[in-house]
């Protein structure tokens, strides 16, 4: 069911008449322009492809760096118990920098399994989209062929159909002319009528 929801999910984007028919080649380009699936698996290796390219980052020092400035500007006003008052600014500035140089020589083989993952998940991101792409195609065509074999299906029952009210017709017209009897009339509309109820 979920198939055949992606096919008529795409059939306005294609913006398709009644004339035209829709080709499996077609079908196939659409869900695969259009599948959200797809698209999240092209990011998901874009973003393994982005940590595989710094993946000899983990062997790397780090150098790490700061600095502060602060500046205090107050103004003080004492009073002395002698009596004497005394008005004042004090402005003070600090600054400080600090640099720090960090390097991991052996952490126990961490760095190589960093290294080694990214590797894997650079592939596991080129096999998610093939993945995808398999799955939307095989999808498409297995729908695509379900609602060709319900077309012909329908056609078949249609042709039935217009062979069983032929037969009644047929067997009216014998029973008209007088070489036919009334219970093949008679069971040929039963036939028609019973062909009716189940299609």
């Amino acid at each position: 069911m979920r198939r055949l929801l992606i096919i008529f999910s795409l059939l306005p984007a294609l913006q398709i008449s009644a004339q035209k028919k829709l080709s499996l080649e077609e079908a196939i380009a659409t869900a695969l322009d259009f599948n959200y699936d797809i698209q999240l698996s092209k990011t998901d290796s874009a973003v393994a492809a982005l940590d595989y390219s710094y993946r000899n980052a983990v062997f790397l020092p780090r150098l790490n760096s700061s600095a502060s400035y602060l500046h205090n500007n107050n103004k003080q006003n004492q009073e002395f118990t002698t009596g004497t008052k005394r008005e004042g600014k004090v402005k003070t500035n600090n600054i400080s920098a600090s640099v720090n140089l960090n390097w991991t020589l052996f952490d126990g083989m961490k760095m190589f399994a960093a290294r080694d993952k990214a590797e894997q998940l650079v592939k596991l991101g080129g096999l998610g989209i093939k993945e995808q792409i398999i799955n939307t195609i095989a999808a498409v065509i297995n729908t695509y062929y379900n609602i060709v074999r319900q077309k012909q299906q329908l056609k078949a029952v249609e042709e039935q159909m217009a062979l069983s009210a032929e037969r009644a017709k047929l067997a009216q017209y014998k029973l008209d002319i007088g070489v036919g009897t009334k219970p093949d009339v008679l069971q040929s509309k039963v036939d028609h009528n019973a062909q009716k109820h189940y299609s």
